[in-house]
């Protein structure tokens, strides 16, 4: 069994883990990633899809986690080439008696005022008396807001950067699932079914198995954090409307919905957030989950779905930080990480965390490393252009 060296072995390929693996590659260490299925295998091919903000979390006055998020929307749409990352456009219908219309109007406003993009970006308000936004909807519709976010593939998100991490001079392994790591002497000693790998740190970017990982490998300690899973579901029925922009549609709950043009010919429906016990592989969407997301387009569109239209579904477990917030809509999409105390060799968990803000955790990550390692951090991924061949 060849024994490879490293200097940092990131565990885990998601877009967290290819995205630190690339980082780390751009200042000089030499990495390897290891995936225990497929890249993107998890959570990260199980997003909406979305490169944005959040606009609904400025009702939670999370304007730091939001301001990071549109920084970020405007980074990516920078370096990722055209057919990976690109503009969408949203309408969010005024719904009488939930949200007032100025209010809906001053959160966009907001929303586009923090972005550093907000030139190409652009809000209206749009009538939805008939023509190609209101023609699908309910008549009881009759304005709503436009405003724009970023549309992308996940999974080709998640390979390009692990194309570019290999290009730089990473090793990325998938189908390597570890059954023994063990600190000795101050290195990891890091063990799988046909590879024996050596790295002077490492980094759990599990994802959603977190919490999972170091309990397996007798990692854990006093102050670790707690995670939360937070189920997200979606369904795929065929296309509901014409048109190549997407709706924000308002719940009674005080959600929100989104329905997205899919794959040419198909509307993408979610996402639902319900607490998840288990192992996240098994994660699939309940009957409930069908029902409300049904229910909850059916609220707002003249044409009515039944479970009997569904083409297909999706179901993620998302890994968030345990705040211990009530609700799981309310929960906080913010990310961290944790440096383990009781291993002589480095050791960093991933908490949390969202597809739009991967390279900015992936930075903060990434900086801790170097810094351990008595090295300068320069901030390479602001424009580093992301490899074309990866697209929608």
């Amino acid at each position: 069994m060849e024994i490879r060296n490293y200097d940092v072995c990131v565990i885990g390929g998601g877009i967290n883990g290819v995205g630190i693996a690339r980082d780390a590659a751009l200042q000089g260490l030499s990495v390897c990633l290891l995936e225990q299925s497929e890249l993107a295998a998890g959570t990260s091919s199980k997003s909406t899809k979305i490169i944005h903000g959040g606009l609904r979390y400025l009702e939670n006055y999370d304007f730091k986690m939001v301001g990071e998020a549109l920084r970020e929307r405007a980074i990516l749409m920078d370096v990722a080439p055209d057919d990976l990352i690109t503009p969408m456009e949203f309408i969010l219908p005024h719904e009488a008696g939930l949200r007032p219309f100025a209010m809906l109007w001053a959160g966009v406003k907001l929303y586009n005022f923090m972005a550093p993009d907000s030139s190409i970006f652009s809000q209206s308000k749009v009538s939805l008396r008939g023509g190609n936004y209101g023609a699908p909807l309910q008549e009881r519709y009759k304005n709503g807001l436009s405003y724009y976010d970023g549309w992308t593939n996940d999974t080709a998100l998640v390979r390009a950067n692990a194309a570019d991490a290999k290009e730089l001079g990473a090793d990325i392994f998938e189908h390597q699932a570890i059954r023994e790591m063990r600190d000795e002497d101050g290195v990891w000693r890091i063990k799988t079914d046909d590879k024996t790998i050596t790295a002077r740190m490492a980094v759990n970017a599990t994802g959603p198995w977190v919490r999972q990982f170091t309990g397996a490998h007798n990692l854990d300690e006093a102050g670790l954090p707690d995670i939360r899973l937070v189920k997200g579901s979606h369904i795929i029925v065929p296309r509901q409307y014409d048109g190549d922009h997407a709706y924000i549609l308002q719940q009674d709950d005080g959600r929100i919905i989104f329905a997205i043009p899919y794959n040419d010919d198909q509307t993408l429906i979610g996402t639902t957030e319900e607490d998840f016990a288990g192992d996240p592989k098994d994660a699939k969407i309940s009957q409930s989950e069908i029902q409300y997301l049904c229910a909850a387009f059916n609220r707002s569109f003249e044409n009515k779905i039944t479970p009997d239209d569904i083409i297909g579904t999706y179901s993620g477990v998302r890994p968030l930080m345990d705040d211990g917030t009530k609700n799981a809509s309310k929960a906080s999409r913010d990310h961290s990480f944790y440096k383990h105390k009781k291993t002589a060799a480095p050791l960093w968990s991933l908490y949390g965390g969202k597809l739009t803000t991967y390279r900015s955790f992936a930075e903060e990550v990434t900086r801790a490393i170097c810094k351990q390692d008595g090295r300068p951090y320069a901030p390479h991924t602001l424009t580093r252009k992301l490899p074309a061949g990866f697209h929608i």
